[in-house]
């Protein structure tokens, strides 16, 4: 069973400098194609492509990685959208309980690095075809602040100096750009999680901050970031 999805999003590319950020023309970007993605088992097996949320391409794979809405686990894909293969999350200790996961980018080198929309947490993992990421053994909270279903929305790596950029959909939209670290969570967890989920204790440091007044891009919301970097 597949569903039709867009492979290939137009993202704006969001720059340190503003003012050649404003010079993209975004008239010019076009859908060229779109592709069928298997969906597995949809909403109630261990793996889902339903609803692609994410999409990052692996430059040294010459593949593409996404991840479906039900935050079960990333699919590895061809340029033509036939599945190569996939790994499982696993999200003991995360402190999540919606695993909404929104947000995926490569690093190179099989390192991928997920973002939970609720918690505005990230997760590095190491891809392995078949296997299990443990999320909690490798994460960083981008905010505590709490935001419902209205958080991260993209997370994007620039190689050019390791830094990240991520945004957040609306109430308030924001992007944020600066360098994460990763470690392991250390606990902290109540015994019952709220409903959107909290951050445990431990994990790696943010020094993400607001790159520039979202409001200049005159979107109504923010639904994904891509840095281009050479």
């Amino acid at each position: 069973m597949k569903l039709t999805k867009i492979l290939l999003a137009i993202s704006a590319t969001l720059s340190l400098n503003l003012a050649q950020a404003a010079t993209i023309d975004l008239s010019t970007y076009t859908v060229s194609t779109t592709h069928a993605l298997d969906i597995f088992n949809g909403t109630t097996g261990p793996l889902s492509g339903l609803e692609a949320s994410a999409v990052t391409y692996a430059a040294d794979r010459n593949s593409l990685f996404f991840v479906g809405d039900e935050g079960t686990g990333v699919i590895e894909v061809s340029l033509t959208g036939q599945t190569l293969g996939y790994m499982y999350f696993d999200w003991t200790g995360t402190g999540s309980n919606k695993h909404d996961t929104e947000g995926l980018t490569y690093l190179g080198n099989g390192e991928l690095v997920v973002g939970e929309e609720r918690l505005q947490d990230a997760y590095k993992f190491t891809y392995s075809n078949g296997g299990t990421a443990t999320l909690a053994n490798n994460f960083v909270s981008i905010s505590n602040t709490s935001v419902g279903n209205n958080g991260m929305e993209g997370i994007s790596y620039d190689p050019r100096n390791g830094t990240f950029v991520s945004v957040k959909q609306i109430s308030p939209e924001d992007i944020l750009a600066g360098s994460l670290t990763f470690s392991a969570a250390t606990g902290g967890l109540p015994a019952t999680l709220p409903s959107n989920g909290v951050s445990p204790t431990g994990g790696g440091v943010s020094t993400m901050t607001t790159l520039f007044n979202p409001s200049s891009l005159g979107l109504a919301s923010l639904s994904d970031v891509q840095t281009l970097g050479i």
